[in-house]
Protein backbone atom coordinates (compact mmCIF):
# COMPACT_ATOMS: atom_id res chain seq x y z
CA UNK A 1 0.00 0.00 0.00
CA UNK A 2 2.83 2.39 0.83
CA UNK A 3 4.41 1.55 -2.53
CA UNK A 4 1.27 2.42 -4.48
CA UNK A 5 -0.06 5.53 -2.74
CA UNK A 6 1.29 8.52 -0.80
CA UNK A 7 0.45 8.55 2.90
CA UNK A 8 -0.42 11.43 5.22
CA UNK A 9 -0.10 10.08 8.73
CA UNK A 10 -1.44 10.80 12.19
CA UNK A 11 -1.28 8.45 15.15
CA UNK A 12 -3.97 7.20 17.52
CA UNK A 13 -3.59 5.31 20.81
CA UNK A 14 -2.14 1.95 19.78
CA UNK A 15 1.09 3.49 18.56
CA UNK A 16 1.79 4.02 22.27
CA UNK A 17 -0.76 2.27 24.52
CA UNK A 18 -4.50 1.59 24.60
CA UNK A 19 -6.73 4.58 25.38
CA UNK A 20 -3.70 6.81 25.80
CA UNK A 21 -4.07 10.38 27.04
CA UNK A 22 -1.57 13.17 27.66
CA UNK A 23 0.06 11.68 30.76
CA UNK A 24 -0.89 8.00 30.75
CA UNK A 25 -2.90 5.17 29.25
CA UNK A 26 -5.49 2.60 30.24
CA UNK A 27 -2.99 -0.27 30.01
CA UNK A 28 0.21 1.43 31.14
CA UNK A 29 1.47 0.71 34.66
CA UNK A 30 4.32 2.98 35.73
CA UNK A 31 5.42 0.67 38.55
CA UNK A 32 6.31 -2.15 36.16
CA UNK A 33 6.67 -0.33 32.82
CA UNK A 34 8.38 2.90 33.80
CA UNK A 35 7.27 6.52 33.33
CA UNK A 36 4.63 7.02 30.64
CA UNK A 37 6.50 10.12 29.44
CA UNK A 38 9.39 7.86 28.39
CA UNK A 39 7.06 5.42 26.63
CA UNK A 40 5.30 8.27 24.82
CA UNK A 41 8.58 9.85 23.74
CA UNK A 42 9.90 6.52 22.44
CA UNK A 43 6.64 5.81 20.60
CA UNK A 44 6.72 9.23 18.93
CA UNK A 45 10.33 8.79 17.88
CA UNK A 46 9.69 5.33 16.44
CA UNK A 47 6.65 6.67 14.54
CA UNK A 48 8.69 9.40 12.88
CA UNK A 49 11.56 7.01 12.10
CA UNK A 50 9.41 4.38 10.40
CA UNK A 51 6.56 6.26 8.74
CA UNK A 52 6.50 8.94 6.01
CA UNK A 53 6.12 12.05 8.15
CA UNK A 54 8.43 15.05 8.51
CA UNK A 55 9.41 16.93 11.64
CA UNK A 56 8.12 20.50 11.71
CA UNK A 57 10.72 23.24 11.80
CA UNK A 58 10.23 25.56 14.76
CA UNK A 59 7.81 23.30 16.67
CA UNK A 60 8.41 23.06 20.43
CA UNK A 61 7.91 19.30 20.22
CA UNK A 62 9.98 17.89 17.33
CA UNK A 63 7.41 15.09 17.02
CA UNK A 64 4.33 17.33 16.86
CA UNK A 65 1.78 15.96 14.39
CA UNK A 66 -0.84 18.73 14.26
CA UNK A 67 -0.15 20.60 11.04
CA UNK A 68 -1.80 21.90 7.86
CA UNK A 69 -1.33 20.66 4.30
CA UNK A 70 -2.71 22.82 1.49
CA UNK A 71 -3.78 21.62 -1.96
CA UNK A 72 -4.17 24.79 -4.00
CA UNK A 73 -7.31 26.75 -3.28
CA UNK A 74 -9.47 23.61 -3.09
CA UNK A 75 -8.65 22.01 0.26
CA UNK A 76 -6.71 22.45 3.48
CA UNK A 77 -6.06 19.23 5.40
CA UNK A 78 -5.91 20.31 9.04
CA UNK A 79 -4.28 17.44 10.93
CA UNK A 80 -5.06 17.19 14.65
CA UNK A 81 -3.68 15.29 17.64
CA UNK A 82 -6.64 14.34 19.82
CA UNK A 83 -4.66 11.59 21.50
CA UNK A 84 -1.30 12.51 23.07
CA UNK A 85 -0.88 16.28 23.00
CA UNK A 86 -3.45 17.94 25.29
CA UNK A 87 -5.99 15.27 26.22
CA UNK A 88 -7.21 15.06 29.80
CA UNK A 89 -7.73 11.65 31.42
CA UNK A 90 -10.79 9.74 30.24
CA UNK A 91 -13.56 9.91 32.86
CA UNK A 92 -16.54 8.18 31.31
CA UNK A 93 -19.46 9.95 29.65
CA UNK A 94 -21.25 11.67 32.54
CA UNK A 95 -20.61 13.46 35.80
CA UNK A 96 -19.06 16.73 36.87
CA UNK A 97 -15.59 15.92 35.56
CA UNK A 98 -16.84 15.09 32.07
CA UNK A 99 -19.13 18.12 31.81
CA UNK A 100 -16.61 20.61 33.23
CA UNK A 101 -16.00 23.63 30.99
CA UNK A 102 -12.27 23.39 31.70
CA UNK A 103 -12.00 19.86 30.32
CA UNK A 104 -9.72 19.63 27.26
CA UNK A 105 -9.06 17.26 24.42
CA UNK A 106 -6.82 19.37 22.17
CA UNK A 107 -4.98 21.48 24.74
CA UNK A 108 -5.04 25.27 24.81
CA UNK A 109 -2.22 25.76 22.32
CA UNK A 110 -3.61 23.30 19.76
CA UNK A 111 -7.14 24.71 20.10
CA UNK A 112 -5.79 28.21 19.42
CA UNK A 113 -3.77 26.86 16.49
CA UNK A 114 -6.88 25.14 15.07
CA UNK A 115 -8.96 28.30 15.35
CA UNK A 116 -6.29 30.32 13.58
CA UNK A 117 -5.99 27.75 10.77
CA UNK A 118 -9.76 27.72 10.25
CA UNK A 119 -10.00 31.53 10.33
CA UNK A 120 -7.13 32.11 7.91
CA UNK A 121 -7.81 29.30 5.46
CA UNK A 122 -8.25 30.45 1.86
CA UNK A 123 -9.22 26.96 0.70
CA UNK A 124 -12.78 26.08 -0.22
CA UNK A 125 -12.83 22.94 1.95
CA UNK A 126 -11.43 22.56 5.44
CA UNK A 127 -10.84 18.85 6.12
CA UNK A 128 -10.21 18.01 9.79
CA UNK A 129 -8.25 14.76 9.87
CA UNK A 130 -8.27 13.38 13.39
CA UNK A 131 -8.45 10.24 15.45
CA UNK A 132 -11.78 9.78 17.24
CA UNK A 133 -15.44 10.22 16.35
CA UNK A 134 -16.63 13.79 16.90
CA UNK A 135 -20.37 13.26 16.49
CA UNK A 136 -22.31 12.13 19.58
CA UNK A 137 -23.12 8.43 19.81
CA UNK A 138 -25.84 7.37 22.21
CA UNK A 139 -27.42 3.98 22.79
CA UNK A 140 -30.76 4.04 24.63
CA UNK A 141 -30.14 7.72 25.32
CA UNK A 142 -26.74 7.27 26.93
CA UNK A 143 -23.32 8.07 25.51
CA UNK A 144 -21.26 4.87 25.41
CA UNK A 145 -17.64 5.80 24.70
CA UNK A 146 -15.78 8.26 26.89
CA UNK A 147 -12.61 7.88 24.81
CA UNK A 148 -14.11 9.76 21.87
CA UNK A 149 -15.38 13.37 21.81
CA UNK A 150 -18.43 12.28 23.87
CA UNK A 151 -16.06 12.23 26.85
CA UNK A 152 -15.07 15.87 26.18
CA UNK A 153 -18.34 17.71 25.38
CA UNK A 154 -17.12 21.19 26.37
CA UNK A 155 -14.20 20.96 23.93
CA UNK A 156 -16.55 19.77 21.19
CA UNK A 157 -18.89 22.71 21.86
CA UNK A 158 -15.96 25.13 21.69
CA UNK A 159 -14.95 23.80 18.27
CA UNK A 160 -18.52 23.86 16.92
CA UNK A 161 -19.13 27.37 18.30
CA UNK A 162 -15.94 28.65 16.73
CA UNK A 163 -16.97 27.26 13.34
CA UNK A 164 -20.44 28.82 13.52
CA UNK A 165 -19.52 32.11 15.21
CA UNK A 166 -16.79 32.76 12.63
CA UNK A 167 -19.07 31.58 9.80
CA UNK A 168 -16.54 29.01 8.58
CA UNK A 169 -18.05 27.04 5.71
CA UNK A 170 -17.31 23.62 4.25
CA UNK A 171 -15.88 21.87 7.32
CA UNK A 172 -15.53 18.10 6.92
CA UNK A 173 -14.03 15.73 9.49
CA UNK A 174 -12.52 12.38 8.57
CA UNK A 175 -12.03 9.91 11.40
CA UNK A 176 -10.76 6.44 12.28
CA UNK A 177 -10.37 4.54 15.58
CA UNK A 178 -13.79 2.94 15.90
CA UNK A 179 -13.31 0.01 13.44
CA UNK A 180 -16.61 0.74 11.67
CA UNK A 181 -18.24 3.02 9.10
CA UNK A 182 -20.22 6.18 9.86
CA UNK A 183 -21.58 9.27 8.14
CA UNK A 184 -22.65 12.04 10.54
CA UNK A 185 -23.85 15.57 10.66
CA UNK A 186 -22.10 17.47 13.47
CA UNK A 187 -25.06 18.61 15.59
CA UNK A 188 -25.26 21.66 17.83
CA UNK A 189 -28.00 22.23 20.43
CA UNK A 190 -30.32 23.60 17.70
CA UNK A 191 -29.84 20.70 15.29
CA UNK A 192 -32.84 19.51 13.25
CA UNK A 193 -32.40 15.97 11.95
CA UNK A 194 -34.93 16.43 9.14
CA UNK A 195 -33.48 19.56 7.59
CA UNK A 196 -29.86 19.42 8.76
CA UNK A 197 -30.03 22.94 10.18
CA UNK A 198 -27.93 23.51 13.27
CA UNK A 199 -25.10 21.32 11.98
CA UNK A 200 -21.53 22.65 12.16
CA UNK A 201 -20.27 20.34 9.42
CA UNK A 202 -20.13 16.67 8.51
CA UNK A 203 -18.01 13.68 9.43
CA UNK A 204 -16.96 10.55 7.53
CA UNK A 205 -15.58 7.58 9.49
CA UNK A 206 -13.62 4.83 7.77
CA UNK A 207 -13.91 1.09 8.49
CA UNK A 208 -11.10 -1.13 9.72
CA UNK A 209 -9.01 -3.30 7.44
CA UNK A 210 -9.11 -6.40 9.67
CA UNK A 211 -9.83 -5.34 13.27
CA UNK A 212 -13.24 -6.44 14.63
CA UNK A 213 -16.07 -3.94 14.63
CA UNK A 214 -18.62 -3.06 17.28
CA UNK A 215 -21.19 -5.15 19.10
CA UNK A 216 -24.10 -2.87 19.99
CA UNK A 217 -27.61 -4.08 20.89
CA UNK A 218 -29.96 -3.94 17.87
CA UNK A 219 -27.09 -2.72 15.72
CA UNK A 220 -26.88 0.10 13.23
CA UNK A 221 -30.64 0.47 12.73
CA UNK A 222 -31.20 1.21 16.42
CA UNK A 223 -28.31 3.67 16.46
CA UNK A 224 -29.68 5.66 13.53
CA UNK A 225 -33.19 5.61 14.99
CA UNK A 226 -32.02 7.25 18.22
CA UNK A 227 -29.34 9.54 16.72
CA UNK A 228 -30.94 11.65 14.00
CA UNK A 229 -27.60 13.17 13.00
CA UNK A 230 -26.12 9.75 12.15
CA UNK A 231 -27.06 9.18 8.52
CA UNK A 232 -25.21 5.92 7.92
CA UNK A 233 -23.61 3.26 10.10
CA UNK A 234 -22.13 -0.16 9.42
CA UNK A 235 -20.64 -1.83 12.47
CA UNK A 236 -18.94 -4.94 11.11
CA UNK A 237 -17.74 -4.81 7.50
CA UNK A 238 -14.10 -4.28 6.54
CA UNK A 239 -12.72 -2.21 3.71
CA UNK A 240 -11.92 1.39 2.88
CA UNK A 241 -13.47 4.71 1.96
CA UNK A 242 -12.58 7.18 -0.77
CA UNK A 243 -13.05 10.92 -0.34
CA UNK A 244 -13.65 12.74 -3.62
CA UNK A 245 -13.39 16.55 -3.37
CA UNK A 246 -14.31 19.11 -6.02
CA UNK A 247 -15.70 22.65 -6.12
CA UNK A 248 -19.31 21.41 -6.06
CA UNK A 249 -19.26 18.90 -3.22
CA UNK A 250 -17.22 16.52 -1.08
CA UNK A 251 -18.34 12.90 -1.39
CA UNK A 252 -17.40 9.78 0.53
CA UNK A 253 -17.74 6.30 -0.96
CA UNK A 254 -17.49 3.18 1.21
CA UNK A 255 -16.19 -0.08 -0.26
CA UNK A 256 -16.17 -3.43 1.53
CA UNK A 257 -14.22 -6.61 0.90
CA UNK A 258 -15.75 -10.09 0.95
CA UNK A 259 -13.19 -11.72 3.23
CA UNK A 260 -10.10 -10.79 5.20
CA UNK A 261 -8.71 -14.34 5.05
CA UNK A 262 -7.77 -14.46 1.36
CA UNK A 263 -5.75 -11.92 -0.61
CA UNK A 264 -8.11 -10.59 -3.27
CA UNK A 265 -9.05 -7.48 -5.19
CA UNK A 266 -12.71 -8.37 -4.71
CA UNK A 267 -14.58 -5.46 -3.17
CA UNK A 268 -17.98 -3.86 -3.63
CA UNK A 269 -19.41 -0.37 -3.40
CA UNK A 270 -21.74 -0.13 -0.41
CA UNK A 271 -22.67 3.50 0.29
CA UNK A 272 -22.10 7.06 -0.91
CA UNK A 273 -22.90 10.32 0.87
CA UNK A 274 -21.89 13.90 0.16
CA UNK A 275 -22.07 17.47 1.41
CA UNK A 276 -22.67 20.33 -1.00
CA UNK A 277 -20.60 23.49 -1.15
CA UNK A 278 -21.88 25.93 1.53
CA UNK A 279 -24.17 23.31 3.10
CA UNK A 280 -23.39 21.75 6.47
CA UNK A 281 -25.37 18.52 6.27
CA UNK A 282 -25.23 15.19 4.43
CA UNK A 283 -27.11 14.01 1.38
CA UNK A 284 -27.28 10.51 -0.12
CA UNK A 285 -26.46 9.40 -3.65
CA UNK A 286 -26.53 5.98 -5.27
CA UNK A 287 -23.55 6.70 -7.51
CA UNK A 288 -19.96 6.30 -6.47
CA UNK A 289 -17.77 9.25 -7.37
CA UNK A 290 -15.21 7.10 -9.18
CA UNK A 291 -16.53 6.23 -12.68
CA UNK A 292 -13.87 3.63 -13.46
CA UNK A 293 -14.30 -0.06 -12.67
CA UNK A 294 -11.25 -0.12 -10.40
CA UNK A 295 -10.43 2.41 -7.70
CA UNK A 296 -6.79 1.44 -8.05
CA UNK A 297 -6.12 3.08 -11.44
CA UNK A 298 -2.71 2.46 -12.98
CA UNK A 299 -0.45 0.94 -10.36
CA UNK A 300 3.28 0.62 -10.15
CA UNK A 301 4.65 -2.93 -10.58
CA UNK A 302 4.11 -5.18 -7.60
CA UNK A 303 7.07 -5.24 -5.22
CA UNK A 304 9.25 -8.31 -6.02
CA UNK A 305 9.39 -9.19 -2.34
CA UNK A 306 5.60 -9.41 -2.20
CA UNK A 307 5.52 -11.56 -5.33
CA UNK A 308 8.01 -13.93 -3.76
CA UNK A 309 6.10 -14.14 -0.48
CA UNK A 310 2.91 -15.08 -2.31
CA UNK A 311 4.55 -18.20 -3.82
CA UNK A 312 5.14 -21.53 -2.14
CA UNK A 313 7.94 -20.72 0.28
CA UNK A 314 8.86 -24.38 0.72
CA UNK A 315 9.60 -24.84 -2.96
CA UNK A 316 13.13 -26.11 -3.54
CA UNK A 317 13.25 -24.39 -6.94
CA UNK A 318 12.49 -20.85 -5.77
CA UNK A 319 15.53 -18.57 -5.52
CA UNK A 320 16.85 -17.43 -2.18
CA UNK A 321 16.30 -13.78 -1.31
CA UNK A 322 17.15 -11.59 1.63
CA UNK A 323 13.88 -10.79 3.37
CA UNK A 324 15.39 -8.62 6.09
CA UNK A 325 18.63 -7.55 7.76
CA UNK A 326 18.04 -6.07 11.22
CA UNK A 327 18.48 -4.21 13.47
CA UNK A 328 19.86 -1.51 11.26
CA UNK A 329 21.76 0.30 12.75
CA UNK A 330 23.15 -2.68 14.70
CA UNK A 331 25.05 -2.58 17.99
CA UNK A 332 25.98 -6.16 18.94
CA UNK A 333 24.11 -8.69 16.79
CA UNK A 334 22.89 -8.63 13.21
CA UNK A 335 20.07 -10.95 12.10
CA UNK A 336 19.80 -12.01 8.47
CA UNK A 337 16.51 -13.56 7.30
CA UNK A 338 16.41 -15.58 4.08
CA UNK A 339 13.33 -16.23 1.95
CA UNK A 340 12.86 -19.16 -0.42
CA UNK A 341 14.91 -22.37 -0.23
CA UNK A 342 16.14 -23.75 3.06
CA UNK A 343 19.59 -22.30 3.80
CA UNK A 344 22.10 -24.88 5.11
CA UNK A 345 25.65 -23.72 4.46
CA UNK A 346 27.25 -20.53 3.26
CA UNK A 347 29.71 -17.74 3.82
CA UNK A 348 29.34 -14.12 4.91
CA UNK A 349 31.91 -11.43 4.15
CA UNK A 350 31.75 -7.81 5.37
CA UNK A 351 33.64 -4.91 3.83
CA UNK A 352 34.17 -1.39 5.13
CA UNK A 353 33.70 1.70 2.96
CA UNK A 354 37.30 1.52 1.68
CA UNK A 355 36.74 -2.00 0.36
CA UNK A 356 38.75 -3.80 3.05
CA UNK A 357 37.46 -7.19 4.19
CA UNK A 358 36.86 -6.91 7.94
CA UNK A 359 34.69 -9.98 8.64
CA UNK A 360 34.66 -13.50 7.19
CA UNK A 361 32.40 -16.27 8.51
CA UNK A 362 31.44 -19.71 7.20
CA UNK A 363 28.22 -21.15 8.59
CA UNK A 364 26.28 -24.43 8.43
CA UNK A 365 22.79 -25.72 9.17
CA UNK A 366 23.41 -25.66 12.93
CA UNK A 367 23.86 -21.87 12.74
CA UNK A 368 20.62 -21.27 10.80
CA UNK A 369 17.24 -21.53 12.53
CA UNK A 370 14.05 -21.09 10.52
CA UNK A 371 16.13 -19.47 7.76
CA UNK A 372 17.48 -16.89 10.19
CA UNK A 373 21.19 -16.37 10.83
CA UNK A 374 22.56 -14.28 13.68
CA UNK A 375 26.11 -12.93 13.61
CA UNK A 376 28.08 -10.99 16.23
CA UNK A 377 29.22 -7.56 15.02
CA UNK A 378 30.10 -6.14 18.43
CA UNK A 379 33.82 -5.92 17.64
CA UNK A 380 33.37 -3.95 14.42
CA UNK A 381 34.16 -0.24 14.38
CA UNK A 382 31.23 2.14 13.93
CA UNK A 383 30.38 2.98 10.34
CA UNK A 384 28.77 1.71 7.13
CA UNK A 385 29.44 -1.85 5.91
CA UNK A 386 28.72 -3.74 2.70
CA UNK A 387 27.97 -7.43 3.07
CA UNK A 388 27.86 -10.40 0.75
CA UNK A 389 26.34 -13.81 1.45
CA UNK A 390 27.33 -16.83 -0.65
CA UNK A 391 24.62 -19.45 -0.21
CA UNK A 392 23.27 -22.30 -2.37
CA UNK A 393 25.30 -21.15 -5.39
CA UNK A 394 23.91 -17.61 -5.08
CA UNK A 395 25.49 -14.35 -3.92
CA UNK A 396 23.31 -11.84 -2.08
CA UNK A 397 24.28 -8.31 -1.06
CA UNK A 398 23.21 -5.97 1.74
CA UNK A 399 24.31 -2.88 3.67
CA UNK A 400 24.07 -2.02 7.33
CA UNK A 401 25.33 0.54 9.82
CA UNK A 402 27.27 -0.42 12.94
CA UNK A 403 26.72 1.87 15.90
CA UNK A 404 27.71 1.93 19.55
CA UNK A 405 25.62 1.72 22.70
Amino acid sequence: LHQQFPFINIWDDHESANDAWMNGAENHTSASEGPFAVRKANAKQAYFEWLPIRQQAGATDPYQIFRKLTYGNLVDFIMLDTRLHGRDLQAGTSGATVTSNSRQLLGTDQFTWLGNRLDSSAAQWKILTQQIMIAPLKVFGQAVNGDQWDGYPAERNRVFNHILNHNIKNVVAITGDIHSSWANDLPTATYNGSTGSGSAGVEFVGPSVTSPGLSIPLGAAAIQASNSHIKYADLSQHGFMILDINTTRTQCDWYYINTIDVSSNSYSHAKSMYVNHFERFLRTTNSASMPRSSVYGNLAPICPRITNISTNLSSTSSPIRLLNVFPNPAQKELVIIFLGQQVNTGKIVLYNTTGQKVFDLKFNSQDVYNNQLQINVNDLATGLYNGSVEVNNQTLFFKFVKTTN
